[in-house]
């Protein structure tokens, strides 16, 4: 249960990414410098919207707590596509995690996230705590091969693990494991993008501070917000919220942290990095990817890709 949303009276909905935590919104005592986990939190007063929220809250809480049988969770939850609406000048879509495996990836929050990458027309900028969905970076390839400019930061904690988009964006890939329990194996469908990205990184923070944001900017309009981890877990296991503002004010503010973020971020393949690929390759020669859940059912992936030679 990740959500983090409030409902006031029926009316006013509070939705963020934070932790009701002293660390993820002020920062920790025992850290002087620490100002806090770079978090956003949106206020929306609009009734209709709230009932959306109120839906899923009732869905969750059924008679309350205790062992009721009626107080659904993850994919026993019934299934509800993204809803659209009208906020006063601004165009919401809202869509609650997860989504069975037996609906189409399409229909997911995962996928509602790959239908607003592909209206890009200028540029996506992301700052997201974990990046790990192969297909939302096979779709942010497609837009960068049609001259969509794409910046990208992911907390650091993540951003180099093997299971992280961010090492296709930057050309190259990591196996499982470590020392002797290395699988020489990338994840499943693994696609490492031939032309590395300089556009993409980690921000500084303060030391204990993390990158918690959930969120992508597109055209410097359209924003993606919300509890949602951009991974498989947030689509398929997790309650999870995803918000899409389609408001050039409200995007305005998101573009604003983003590049408080990106002005002060390691960009590109770091040293150590580059050193962990050529124990690698050492150890490996060249990564086999990892055979998927079902070898029989056929690649989820939209856009299909060559193999990197």
């Amino acid at each position: 249960m990740h959500h983090k949303f409030v409902i006031i009276d029926r009316q006013t909905s509070l939705i963020t990414s934070a932790n009701f935590t002293l660390s993820d919104l002020h920062g920790d005592l025992d850290t002087a410098d620490s100002r806090g986990n770079a978090n956003s939190l949106l206020v929306i007063s609009h009734p209709p919207l709230a009932q959306l929220f109120s839906t899923e809250f009732e869905i969750l809480w059924g008679n309350g707590p205790g062992k009721t049988k009626d107080s659904r969770f993850g994919v026993n939850k019934p299934y509800r596509p993204a809803q659209s609406l009208r906020v006063g000048k601004a165009q919401v879509w809202v869509q609650f995690s997860p989504t069975s495996a037996q609906i189409p990836w399409a229909k997911s929050t995962n996928g509602l996230i790959d239908q607003m990458l592909a209206t890009a027309n200028q540029s996506i900028d992301l700052a997201l705590f974990v990046f790990s969905e192969q297909q939302l970076a096979n779709q942010l390839l497609t837009r960068h091969r049609q001259g969509i400019q794409i910046r990208a930061l992911v907390d650091s904690n993540f951003a180099y693990q093997s299971y992280s988009e961010l090492l296709d964006l930057l050309g190259i890939a990591l196996s499982s494991g470590r020392g002797q329990k290395l699988t020489c194996q990338t994840e499943p469908l693994n696609y490492i993008w031939p032309q590395p990205l300089q556009t993409v990184g980690v921000p500084k923070l303060a030391p204990g501070d993390l990158l918690h944001h959930k969120y992508g900017v597109i055209d410097r309009r359209r924003v993606i917000i919300g509890s949602h981890n951009w991974s498989a877990a947030a689509n398929q296991l997790n309650d999870e919220t995803l918000l899409v503002i389609d408001n050039p004010l409200v995007a305005a503010h998101y573009q604003r942290e983003f590049e408080r973020l990106y002005i002060n971020s390691e960009l590109g393949l770091p040293k150590f990095l580059q050193q962990r690929v050529q124990q690698h390759q050492h150890r490996c020669g060249s990564l086999k990817s990892a055979p998927s859940v079902s070898e029989s059912s056929p690649s989820p992936l939209r856009h299909p890709l060559p193999p990197v030679v």
